[in-house]
């Protein structure tokens, strides 16, 4: 089932539905550009839609390509450990690669097994408190260092206390074998999520040198960015529609939402002012919100499958006048007479 809402005072359509079907009703050759945060196919927090293996589906790059203008550009984020099998997909549907880009940040959280904590737990052994610590949510997220049994047990007495500050134990290793290994894991923490920029080639042209700088460093979407238009909306968890294991409650429930700069960046790069920017991916409606605010004389269109994202993104895009004229009322003075914002790409909600 599919259904359409209108954002941005009719400068936005959100569509709901798989954008596999989407795609069908686009005409070919009808899209200024298409930016986008697929899934990263690695199950993140328990979400079904983070897992799909929609990201590496040649049928969804095939249906981008056809309804991009030609000459035009596709920026698409990916995970570091799965970027190599969307990009394979998107070259195997006709674009020709660009390169990649680099949204970095500090904040990273590893989702890896901690392998002392592993051995203990194989031979039987629970651990030794070897002390404990206090701290609210960012501090203990980043020194758990991605021991998921602590990270949900922090999580639940949160959901259930409504505070994000706890005093827990540190559990250290309790077998020689674990104590060996202590300090080890899996995985390297994320400080980077690479986006692949790609050209649809037509006859004549080539694709344009970029001179922007190829790493950009934005922080993480703070809360009221997240939040941003939905001061009235009850806060719930993810888990009450059944798309997470992740008990926290919040207004936006969406867990990858990305900061309205990133987007902005990307946009300012890629995007011909005036044209329509095509999101596939929606989520909680960060593309739009940037495009807007950067390209306020531009249109948006937002596919998303899950509805009640794109009932977060429908509030988030229509609070996007209010807050670019309380925080840039020079450019707003601009979008009022159709001009673009273009110029400093400064943090917009710093």
């Amino acid at each position: 089932m599919t259904s359409s809402v209108e954002a941005a005072e009719g400068r936005a359509e959100l569509r709901t539905g798989d954008c596999r079907k989407l795609f069908k009703d686009l005409e070919t050759d009808s899209i200024g550009s298409i930016i986008s945060d697929p899934p990263y196919e690695l199950g993140f927090m328990g979400n079904g839609w983070d897992a799909s293996g929609i990201a590496y589906d040649l049928e969804v790059w095939k249906e981008a390509y056809r309804v991009l203008k030609p000459g035009h550009y596709l920026a698409a984020f990916s995970g570091s450990r799965t970027v190599h099998r969307m990009t394979a997909a998107i070259e195997d549907a006709g674009f020709q690669l660009v390169g990649q880009m680099y949204w970095t940040y500090g904040t990273g959280f590893p989702k890896s097994l901690n392998i002392s904590k592993a051995i203990d737990k194989h031979l039987g052994y629970k651990g030794v408190v070897i002390g404990t610590d206090r701290a609210g949510t960012t501090g203990l997220m980043r020194s758990l260092r991605g021991d998921e049994d602590v990270r949900k047990a922090f999580l639940e007495k949160k959901a259930e206390t409504g505070s994000g500050s706890h005093t827990f134990d540190i559990i250290g290793p309790e077998s020689d074998e674990a104590k060996h290994w202590e300090g080890w894991g899996t995985q390297l923490k994320p400080a980077y999520e690479p986006v692949v920029i790609a050209f649809k080639p037509a006859a004549g042209v080539k694709p344009r040198y970029f001179s922007a700088p190829r790493f950009n460093y934005i922080n993480k979407a703070s809360s009221s960015e997240r939040d941003l238009g939905m001061k009235e909306t009850r806060s719930k968890t993810p888990a009450d529609f059944g798309e997470a294991d992740q008990p926290t409650k919040r207004k936006n429930i969406h867990v990858t939402v990305k900061p309205v700069d990133v987007m902005r960046w990307l946009v300012d790069l890629l995007h011909p002012p005036g044209e329509i920017c095509l999101d596939p991916f929606m989520g909680s409606g960060s593309t739009g919100l940037g495009l807007l605010i950067q390209h306020p004389e531009s249109r948006f269109l937002g596919f998303d499958l899950t509805p009640a994202y794109v009932d977060v993104a429908k509030q988030r895009i229509d609070a996007w006048r209010l807050h670019f004229e309380a925080k840039e009322p020079e450019a707003a003075n601009r979008a009022k007479h159709g001009l673009g914002v273009g110029g400093d790409l400064g943090s917009f909600f710093g």
